[in-house]
């Protein structure tokens, strides 16, 4: 086969939204979902990674040399799944990455060691995955619409608690699953996006913290289009989303209601990351760019920078 999937790694330039690409690593897989892991203490030493469509995860040393490019790129050895990898979370202080596929199967691979630590099964197929490094939880979004809380201080790790711990008939059923999460682990909301709604749930914890539950605390109803994936944007309240035909809207939390809206992408809207300091929004698509956007008060973005994913060379902020 061809190798027609790609995976890069683009550094910025100190002081500007110049971006040069490092390296580009072809896969003949499809990927579906991409991680960055950085040890803690030696970020020079991580590893770019993609799940594929094969059961794989391909991968690819940060320390390679600035514009070094090969046909096809490596997969971690001894971590291979029976199905296609749907998404991918890592653990920076402990070289952990965490993998779960189609087949209903959750992995949890050392690469420090090249060792595979412990396999579960989950209850459906996982959509989406988040990870708390600080609290060490593990946050699987399924395809039965409910996220598994998972705590990973020790290996094997243990399952915590379901959230909601019972389907919600007005929110879950057939065709709903969740299709984004996002985590904030200074307020520990929970955020969930599926085609029927967008919820909100605050994670509380026992005294010992060995107990772990979630309380349904907003619901946003009537979205329209298909949420794809969701960033929460602490500073402002703001709950940011993106949609399958391109679009980003911003939901303001305290009402429930969209205060913003703007056609950011061609094609869907496969990621996005909010950096609340800098109030920068990262959104990339599957028409193959990804994109920086200034809010200085959220009620607009500018562009600042587009990446064409699909090219070489540099990128610079569009004129």
């Amino acid at each position: 086969n061809i190798p027609s999937q790609q995976i890069s790694l683009w550094r910025q330039a100190p002081g500007n939204l110049r971006f040069e690409m490092v390296f580009r690593f072809r896969y003949s897989p499809t990927i579906a979902s991409v991680a960055l892991l950085q040890p803690t203490g030696s970020p020079a030493m991580g590893l770019c990674l993609c799940g594929l469509s094969d059961g794989t995860v391909g991968c690819a040393k940060i320390a390679h040399q600035p514009g070094q490019q090969e046909t096809n790129g490596q997969v971690l050895p001894l971590l291979r799944h029976t199905a296609g990898v749907a998404a991918l979370v890592v653990d920076d202080a402990e070289s952990w990455v965490f993998s779960a596929s189609k087949d209903r199967q959750l992995f949890v691979f050392d690469t420090r060691r090249s060792q595979l630590l412990c396999q579960f099964p989950v209850d459906a197929p996982t959509t989406c995955m988040r990870y708390s490094q600080n609290e060490k939880r593990l946050l699987v979004g399924l395809a039965n619409a409910t996220v598994v809380v998972w705590d990973t201080s020790v290996m094997p790790m243990t399952k915590v608690c379901s959230i909601p711990d019972r389907p919600d008939t007005s929110t879950s059923g057939p065709g709903i699953k969740l299709t984004g999460l996002d985590y904030n682990e200074s307020s520990n909301m929970l955020f969930t996006a599926s085609i029927a709604s967008l919820m909100l749930w605050a994670v509380k914890a026992g005294p010992s913290g060995g107990s772990v539950w979630g309380r349904k605390v907003g619901t946003i109803l009537g979205v329209s289009g298909k949420p794809t994936c969701i960033a929460w944007a602490q500073s402002s309240r703001e709950l940011l989303v993106g949609f399958g035909n391109g679009a980003v809207v911003i939901y303001e939390i305290d009402s429930g209601a969209p205060s913003y809206a703007w056609m950011a992408h061609q094609d869907s809207v496969v990621a996005m990351m909010w950096l609340d300091a800098p109030r920068r929004l990262l959104t990339a698509s599957g028409d193959k760019t990804l994109k920086i956007w200034d809010f200085p008060s959220l009620r607009h973005g500018e562009l600042v920078a587009q990446l064409d994913l699909d090219g070489a060379g540099s990128s610079d902020a569009p004129s």
